[in-house]
């Protein structure tokens, strides 16, 4: 198979903002009034590059049914915009014409545009450079990990059997226990002290409870249903094609306030700017799916499960993708890889906004009016290539503990071994 390269590129008319002064001298009549334009340097308001590789004879290679790789791709679409207008006005304190007249410039336009970028600015690559790899790495091993699982992880459940059952008795137990703890403090505590122990004594309760509901139970009915469905989907006679996805995003704000010196008039001004970026990572493999497909009774499972049941092994999961690791290293003796391929999304916003306008020169000029302009850029660029097959550890780009359930699980994991020590008695 042969690839050309080739590239495009397009964009609008230049654009250069523009100030428009009036010099007054009225009634001066040896003096005519003038209107001068004061352009800036010319932008591109709107500019799109695409480069990419082209396979010769794609669709008939399609056609004849051969896999044809993913290949690289790059679009970059860049806008920029002034928005709003100022308007202001120097009025001399001195009669200096010959007619001894105060002369007034009043000026209109892109005032912003025009003094403080004069030209395109530099795009603020806010998301760090080992934060933006670290991200395409995660997302590329989590996809390899889930590549041929099923809808459960059937021996990691079979291999805590004996957990499961006892937990079905505990239950009442902590009831008990829940209970009696709650007569015993109303007999030997008064007040707050009461009331503090009985606290206490329920977020322990709830917090065991939450964690058995978690990751006793619900587990279970997850269990339950793939077995289910298992039985129902049976067995497929010949290979199909299955995807494996995984995706991650990340994101970075930026603000400061500057300001910009010219001539006798100060600009001050804030600089706003939004970066944000997503990763989307697929294979797609070709194999025959069976019950043991769906209920995670696989090679890879036999070999991961040592991780599984490691303990708290899921918390470190949450920051570091130990579990990806291992299971996207794991063999996988029955699949056919099919294709690859990694979509990256980034799109970088930037605003400047006005602020104010302070005239420096107040022996000679009085300032009325201000800026009210700005300039809005923004850039999206996607890319799209094969993420090859190697996986790595990482910390983990978004710990998802603003999630509510998440936070929870934290919180009551937290109290159990502060329980545990002591620490809490």
């Amino acid at each position: 198979m042969t690839s050309v390269y080739r590239s495009r590129s397009r964009a609008t008319a230049p654009y250069p903002p523009v100030i428009h002064q009036s010099n007054v001298y009225t009634p001066c009549t040896t003096m005519v009034p003038a209107l001068v334009d004061l352009p800036g340097v010319s932008w591109f308001q709107d500019v799109e590059s695409t480069f990419d590789y082209v396979t010769v004879n794609y669709w008939s290679l399609k056609r004849a049914g051969v896999n044809l790789p993913m290949n690289p791709f790059t679009s970059v679409k860049s806008k920029y915009q002034p928005f709003g207008s100022s308007s202001y006005t120097f009025t001399a304190v001195v009669a200096d014409t010959p007619c001894n007249q105060k002369v007034t410039f009043s000026r209109t336009g892109n005032v912003l545009a025009r003094y403080v970028w004069p030209d395109k600015p530099v795009w603020l690559a806010l998301i760090p450079t080992n934060q933006y790899d670290a991200l395409v790495a995660e997302v590329t091993t989590k996809a390899l990990a889930s590549r041929g699982q099923g809808k459960t992880n059937l021996i990691e459940s079979l291999a805590e059997l004996d957990k499961s059952y006892r937990m079905f008795g505990t239950p009442f137990e902590n009831v008990i226990k829940f209970i009696h703890d709650f007569r015993r403090n109303a007999r030997r505590r008064k007040g707050f002290s009461r009331v503090s122990a009985n606290s206490r004594d329920f977020i322990q309760f709830a917090s065991s409870e939450w964690l058995r509901f978690r990751y006793g139970i619900s587990p279970l009915i997850s269990d339950i249903k793939a077995v289910l469905k298992a039985l129902e989907t049976g067995w497929e006679k010949s290979p199909s094609n299955h995807t494996s996805r995984s995706v991650g995003s990340a994101q970075a704000v930026y603000s400061v306030s500057s300001s910009l010196t010219s001539g006798g008039q100060r600009f001050d001004y804030q600089v706003k700017a939004f970066h944000t970026m997503e990763c989307r990572v697929k294979y797609v493999d070709s194999y025959k799916v069976t019950p043991y497909n769906h209920l995670g009774l696989t090679f890879v499972n036999v070999v991961g499960v040592a991780w599984e049941l490691t303990h708290f092994s899921f918390v470190v999961d949450w920051f570091v993708n130990v579990g990806d690791l291992i299971y996207a290293n794991i063999p996988r003796v029955n699949l056919v890889e099919v294709s690859q391929s990694r979509g990256i999304k980034e799109v970088k916003d930037q605003l400047l906004i006005p602020l104010g306008m302070v005239n420096l020169n107040t022996v000679d000029w009085v300032l009325t009016g201000g800026i009210g302009d700005g300039v809005h850029m923004s850039q999206t660029t996607i890319q799209r290539n094969q993420p090859g097959s190697s996986a790595a550890l990482v910390i983990k780009n978004d710990f998802h503990l603003d999630d509510y359930i998440r936070a929870t699980d934290a919180i009551a994991i937290i109290n159990q071994l502060l329980h545990t020590i002591g620490f809490s008695r």
